[in-house]
Order: structure tokens, then sequence, then C-alpha cells
């Protein structure tokens, strides 16, 4: 089943995708895997949260991105789908491809989009 995240024929459940940026001059990146795409190095997760604080997100962003909350989204994965993100009515919002999404509705994310959180942007791709 081909998903719209790339002309990969494998279903999502297979796939990995990468959320990358910047900041202060180093590239942060977080790699997600669908359930059976884990590996020792990119785990499975059915729900990731972004933000900066490392004891309530799996992704944390550096601690200087003070415009990034300490839980600002929510990434879930959807079977058959690919991956999600809902903003958790963060102070400075969440952005898909610069429209500010609503707190709580969820977006299904596709390779290319862009996301803002904060001043924080982040780029999805598809790494393997």
């Amino acid at each position: 089943m081909s998903d719209g995240w790339s002309n990969d024929s494998r279903p999502v459940e297979e796939l990995i995708w990468r959320l990358s940026g910047f900041s202060g001059g180093t590239t942060v990146a977080f790699d997600l895997a669908g359930p059976y795409a884990a590996t020792a190095s990119v785990r499975y997760f059915e729900m990731w949260r972004i933000g900066r604080d490392p004891a309530l997100c799996q992704f944390v962003v550096p601690g200087h991105e003070t415009s990034v909350s300490r839980v600002h989204a929510q990434l879930n994965f959807v079977p058959g789908t690919g991956i999600s993100i809902n903003d958790l009515n963060s102070g400075n919002g969440t952005y898909l491809n610069g429209e500010r999404l609503i707190g709580g509705a969820r977006h299904v994310l596709q390779i290319g989009d862009t996301l803002r959180l904060g001043h924080f942007t982040l780029s999805v791709s598809h790494p393997c």
C-alpha cells in the first residue's frame, strides 16, 4: 500500500521518518519508526511528544529554544496512514507549512512538510 510519503510501496508500518532542523548551528534530528521498522537505534512509539522537558518528551529540543513549550506537540503513529501531529495548546503554537494548528486537532504529515514549534523549525523527510 502506498502512503503518500514516498514512492516506496512498503506499508507505513515498515518505514522510518526523520524530523530535522538546526539549533545554535547544530543539526537536530529525530528518527521515527513504524512498528515493523524499529531497530536498536530507532525505537517505535505509538505516540511521541516533542518539547524541552526530557522527563515528559521522547524528542527533546535544546533547552535554549525557549519558544518551545516543555511539552509542545504530539506525534502519533496512525496505522495505514503514517504520522500525525497535534499541538498540545502550546504558548507559541505549532505550524504546519506556515498554517497554525488548532490545539488538539490532528494533521497527517507528508514528506517535504515543514513544522515550526515556536521559533524552532523542522523538516519532514524519509531517510530509509
